[in-house]
C-alpha cells in the first residue's frame, strides 16, 4: 500500500487509504485531486464501469480552474487545529493573535467555542490561568 501511495503522491493527489480488513479503501478529497484522479484512471481505457464515468464527467470547470481546499476538514485535522489554536492561545492569552498566527478566522474559533464542550472547556481553563 505505500507503493500505491507514493505513485499518488507523485501525481499530485491528497490520498488517503484506509485498512478495511482485506482491502483499502482508497478515500480522495478535493475538487481538482478528484478530477485529476478520473483523468489518470479512464485516460486511454475502453472497458470501465459507464456509471462511475458519468458521474466523473459532470464536473463542470476546467482542471485549471479546479482547486482543493488548503485545509482538510477531516475530524483529525479540525482537531489538529483546535490543539494548535490552544498552545498557541497559552502562550500570548489572546485569542485575536492565536487566530491571526494560525490563519483560522475568528468565526470558525467562535464556532468551535459553541459547538464542542470540551475545546471550550480547555479554552477557559488555559484563559483562567
Amino acid at each position: 500500500m505505500i507503493s500505491l501511495h507514493q505513485i499518488l503522491q507523485n501525481r499530485n493527489l491528497r490520498a488517503d487509504l484506509l485498512n478495511q480488513n482485506k482491502h483499502y479503501r482508497v478515500i480522495l478529497s478535493g475538487r481538482k485531486s478528484i478530477q485529476l484522479f478520473s483523468n489518470w484512471i479512464y485516460k486511454d481505457k475502453d472497458i470501465y464501469l459507464h456509471r462511475k464515468y458519468e458521474v466523473f464527467q459532470k464536473e463542470n470547470l476546467s482542471l485549471d480552474q479546479l482547486q482543493d481546499r488548503k485545509l482538510k476538514q477531516t475530524q483529525t485535522a479540525v482537531k489538529q487545529r483546535k490543539q494548535n489554536f490552544l498552545k498557541e492561545y497559552m502562550k500570548n492569552k489572546c485569542s485575536a493573535t492565536a487566530c491571526s498566527n494560525l490563519k483560522i478566522s475568528e468565526s470558525t474559533f467562535k464556532r468551535w467555542l459553541k459547538n464542542d464542550n470540551q475545546f471550550k472547556k480547555d479554552y477557559e481553563r488555559i484563559h483562567s490561568l
